[in-house]
């Protein structure tokens, strides 16, 4: 809703991560799943090269009106689970409160 003018919309698609991955890498799969690729390697050459941003952005723009839900932006982990940890993660590996 920050970026709806407060609004709420529903999403076209939810985007979840892994904290693993580049940055760039989730950007770039969301600019290409916006443009209808089935891949995000082509995306991710416009981010690196110079004045790419704003070719990306002029191919974007007829799309703009689609919403995406990315889970790094919208639920807030850190408040939600470092706190209060679950004892063990999925593996049985004990987890550590974040400090």
């Amino acid at each position: 809703t920050v970026c709806a003018d407060g609004e709420p919309r529903l999403a076209h698609k939810m985007v979840t991560h892994n904290w693993g991955n580049k940055f760039a890498h989730l950007l770039a799969a969301v600019f290409a799943d916006c443009l209808g690729h089935r891949t995000y390697e082509h995306v991710l050459l416009f981010l690196a090269k110079p004045g790419g941003l704003e070719e990306l952005r002029r191919k974007l723009q007829p799309k703009a009106h689609k919403n995406y839900w990315i889970c790094a932006f919208s639920v807030n982990q850190h408040a939600g689970i470092c706190a209060t940890p679950p004892p063990k993660d999925s593996h049985g590996e004990p987890l550590q409160p974040c400090m």
